[in-house]
């Protein structure tokens, strides 16, 4: 398909028709619309590179699994493009395909899309501007800003202001940027973090989440780890509460009324793995432990298995767990695992805590910085 002049490349005759046509509606060779022109009449010829819409390019994209390179947007900007499933590269563009996890061909940029997001970024910076405001800070011609404009406004994102024809960001902007999933932003951010762990220690380590039962696995370095026997994860795997790392190390520090709406959970469940709970000498035992440890370690009985012990199932492994803390708000941790034939407990206890800890430190460092001062609790006492 052929980019930068308008036309989708699929009818030659068609989009010269519609060029003919915008000629005409867009009022001068210039290609400035008349003033009151219709941005509706003026856009009707061809929509240009942006022809199918900003939003339904980056999905397209994604689904070929294209990486866009282009100038660090805002938030709200960031939250559009990771909902349709894209994320910067730090160096080029990549195609990739299957099981291709190097770097694949590079390609070109789509330079109509670029101009679209640049224009969708000016006006959130900038709250409104006019056709003549967006020409002057852009340089984009101002029948290819109309077909862009209203592309932005079919797709919600903007609308125009009556009193003085100002185009306005559309509050969907700011209200998707509100509704980042915090988990995502949580993974984007503690993805490198666990790539540079694994780096140093060369043990893998996986970062879960809390769900009421039980933790649920979002991210592991385990196949860039040097010990890459030890198979973790996948996604969205279920880790026990109270008797794996990952999980005391969440019961131990997250603030009270979630611990204590998790225990009740977990008492009226029927799953074996949870009996404990209903044990509160038990409960209270883990608890002091990991809290005076600062991390939490594996129930001696636990050999990975959710419901059974290590009798039935043994992975041969053992497993310590940090938080990942936000004052009193924990959302997430981060743990190492290792065999238990090459290191014992206490030997992996005071090689890998410090740098589990600092891991975590690290990620919570950056996610400070991303969150509201409100959002982060104070430390409980």
């Amino acid at each position: 398909m052929r980019e930068g002049r308008g036309g989708t490349g699929e009818n030659p005759s068609r989009d010269r028709k519609e060029h003919q046509t915008f000629g005409k509606v867009g009022g001068n060779a210039k290609g400035a619309a008349r003033p009151g022109q219709s941005i509706a009449a003026v856009a009707d010829g061809g929509l240009g590179g942006l022809a199918f819409g900003a939003v339904t390019q980056l999905a397209a994209l994604a689904t070929a699994g294209v990486h866009v390179v282009h100038p660090a947007p805002p938030l709200p900007l960031l939250a559009i493009m990771r909902r349709h499933g894209l994320r910067r590269k730090a160096d080029c563009c990549t195609v990739s395909h299957g099981e291709t996890t190097g770097p694949g061909m590079q390609v070109k940029s789509i330079n109509a899309l670029a101009r679209g997001l640049e224009v969708l970024q000016l006006l959130q910076s900038s709250g409104a501007l006019t056709l003549a405001d967006l020409h002057r800070l852009t340089g984009i011609p101002k029948a290819s800003l109309l077909r862009i404009l209203k592309t932005l406004m079919e797709g919600g994102f903007i609308w125009q202001r009556m009193a003085d024809a100002a185009w306005v960001p559309s509050w969907s902007l700011a209200e998707m940027a509100g509704r980042i999933d915090h988990e995502h932003r949580l993974v984007e951010v503690a993805s490198p973090v666990l790539a540079a762990l694994t780096a140093r220690i060369e043990w893998p380590s996986v970062l879960a989440v809390p769900r009421l039962t039980h933790m649920e696995v979002l991210e592991t370095n385990a196949a860039r780890a040097y010990f890459d026997g030890i198979a973790l994860g996948p996604v969205g795997f279920q880790v026990n509460m109270l008797r794996s790392a990952s999980g005391r190390a969440f019961i131990a520090f997250c603030a009270a009324p979630v611990r204590d709406a998790i225990l009740e959970t977990l008492r009226r469940s029927d799953r074996p793995g949870n009996r404990g709970a209903r044990n509160p000498a038990y409960v209270k035992a883990l608890l002091a432990e990991t809290r005076t440890q600062g991390f939490g370690l594996r129930d001696p009985d636990f050999g990975g298995d959710f419901d059974v012990g290590r009798a039935v199932a043994d992975d041969g492994r053992e497993s310590l767990g940090v938080p990942i803390r936000l004052g009193n708000h924990v959302p997430g941790t981060l743990n190492i695992t290792w065999t238990r034939r090459v290191l014992r407990r206490d030997q992996a206890v005071a090689l890998l805590v410090p740098p589990a800890l600092q891991a975590a430190q690290e990620i919570a460092r950056q996610l400070g910085r991303a969150v509201s001062p409100d959002e982060i609790p104070p430390a409980a006492d």
